[in-house]
C-alpha cells in the first residue's frame, strides 16, 4: 500500500539561505542533530545528480541509510532523492524506493520569509501505515526545530 507524509513549516529565513542547505546534499550534519554522520560515498559533486549520501542514524549500531539525489533544480527550489533501502520499525516495514521531494518557497507577502515542504512516499510491505505517519511526523519535527535553531543563531 502506497503512502504519503507531508510536513511544512514557515521559517523567518531567506528562501535563499534555507534552499542553500538543502541543496549540500551531503551537508546533513551542518544543521540537522538526527544524524550522526552524513557523507557522500560515491565521490560524486554533492549537487550531482545521482550521488549517494549515507545518513548515520544515531543510536542505531552504525546503520546507514542510502539516498541518491535524483533532481535538484535551483530554479524551482525543490530537490528529490531515493532511500536506496527498506525501512523497518518494527510495527511497519517499508520496501527500498522511497521518494523523497524538498520544496523550499519565498513568501513574498506580509513579513517575508520561507515556507518549506516535505514529502516521502512509501510501499508500505508490512504493518500498519499509521505508525509510519506518527514516526514521520517526529521526524520531521525534529528537522524543523533543527532549522528554526539553525536560522536563530
Amino acid at each position: 500500500m502506497m503512502t504519503t507524509t507531508t510536513g511544512s513549516i514557515v521559517l523567518d529565513a531567506p528562501a535563499n539561505e534555507v534552499w542553500a542547505l538543502f541543496r549540500d546534499f551531503g551537508g546533513l550534519t551542518k544543521w540537522f542533530s538526527g544524524a550522526a554522520s552524513c557523507t557522500v560515498a560515491d565521490g560524486k559533486a554533492t549537487d550531482q545528480i545521482g550521488a549517494v549520501r549515507m545518513v548515520e542514524v544515531p543510536n542505531a549500531g552504525g546503520f546507514k541509510v542510502p539516498e541518491r539525489l535524483t533532481g535538484l533544480s535551483d530554479e524551482d527550489r525543490v530537490l528529490t532523492y531515493v532511500i536506496d533501502c527498506p525501512t523497518d520499525l518494527g510495527a511497519v516495514k517499508t520496501a527500498q524506493g522511497t521518494k523523497s521531494c524538498i520544496q523550499v518557497r519565498e513568501i513574498t507577502h506580509g513579513g517575508g520569509g520561507t515556507y518549506l515542504r516535505m514529502e516521502h512516499r512509501y510501499e508500505v510491505t508490512e504493518g500498519d501505515s499509521a505508525v509510519l505517519l506518527q514516526f514521520m511526523q517526529g521526524v520531521y519535527q525534529h528537522f524543523f526545530d533543527d532549522l528554526k535553531k539553525h536560522f536563530a543563531g
